[in-house]
C-alpha cells in the first residue's frame, strides 16, 4: 500500500479528506500547517508555511496529499483518489450517472461556494491590487451575497439525506465543511433544513466524530 501523508489545517476544507481517510480506515500521517488554528489535541507533525510553500504547495493551500513521492493538490482530486482506494465503498458514485453528479457537486462546491464566495469574503485582498478599505469591503460584501446564494442552491439540489443517490459519496463529506463554516461565520443555517438533516446523519459516523474532535471543532447535532 502507498504511503499517504495528508497536509491540512484545522477547520479548513481539508477536514473532508481527513474524515474520508478515517472513514475508509486508510493508514496515513497527518501534517498540520503551523499557522493552523490549534486544536485541543496536538498534531503528530507540524510544518511551517514557508517550508510548506517551498516543498509541498507553492500557493500554500490545503489540502495536499502526498502519495509516496507524488503530491496531489486540489480538494476534489484528493478526495477522488481516496475514494478509489476502496472502490467497493463507491464514494465516487455507484454508476456513470452518479459519478457525473458527484463531479457536478464537487465542481460547484469547490469552484463557486469556496472559490468565488467564501474565499473573497474572507480574503478580498486576493482579488484586487487595491489597498482601499472601501473597495476591499465591497468585494467582501458582494462575496457574502454569493455565500448566501450558494447555500440556497445546496438546499435546492438536495432531494433527501444523501447528496447523490442513496448512499454516501465524497460530496456528503465535503458538505460537512460548508455546514461548519456557515455555522461559524454568520450564516443562518436554520434556513437549510435538508442540509441540516444530512449533516445530522453524517455526525452519527464515528469517523466524523473522531475527526471533528481531532481538529478541535464541535458537533452540531450531538
Amino acid at each position: 500500500m502507498s504511503n499517504l501523508v495528508l497536509y491540512r489545517a484545522n477547520g479548513a476544507c481539508s477536514l473532508a479528506p481527513h474524515i474520508i481517510l478515517n472513514e475508509l480506515g486508510l493508514p496515513f500521517t497527518s501534517v498540520v500547517q503551523g499557522s493552523s488554528p490549534k486544536s485541543t489535541i496536538p498534531p503528530t507533525v507540524e510544518i511551517d508555511m514557508d517550508e510548506y510553500r517551498r516543498t509541498i504547495h507553492p500557493q500554500g493551500y490545503v489540502p495536499a496529499l502526498q502519495v509516496d513521492d507524488v503530491i496531489i493538490t486540489e480538494n476534489a482530486a484528493v478526495m477522488f483518489y481516496l475514494a478509489r482506494q476502496k472502490p467497493e465503498r463507491k464514494l465516487d458514485g455507484s454508476s456513470p450517472l452518479e459519478q457525473a453528479q458527484v463531479i457536478s457537486w464537487m465542481s460547484f462546491l469547490a469552484g463557486f461556494l469556496q472559490g468565488q464566495a467564501w474565499t473573497p469574503h474572507w480574503a478580498p485582498s486576493r482579488f484586487t491590487t487595491s489597498e482601499d478599505a472601501n473597495q476591499l469591503e465591497g468585494i467582501s460584501s458582494k462575496a457574502k451575497a454569493k455565500v448566501e446564494l450558494g447555500y440556497d442552491l445546496i438546499e435546492q439540489r438536495l432531494k433527501g439525506l444523501f447528496a447523490v443517490g442513496e448512499a454516501d459519496t465524497v460530496v456528503d463529506f465535503y458538505l460537512i465543511v460548508f455546514y461548519n463554516w456557515g455555522r461559524n461565520y454568520g450564516v443562518d443555517m436554520s434556513r437549510f433544513p435538508k442540509l441540516g438533516a444530512l449533516i445530522a446523519r453524517m455526525e452519527q459516523k464515528q469517523s466524523v466524530r473522531d475527526t471533528i474532535k481531532a481538529e478541535g471543532l464541535i458537533m452540531y447535532f450531538d
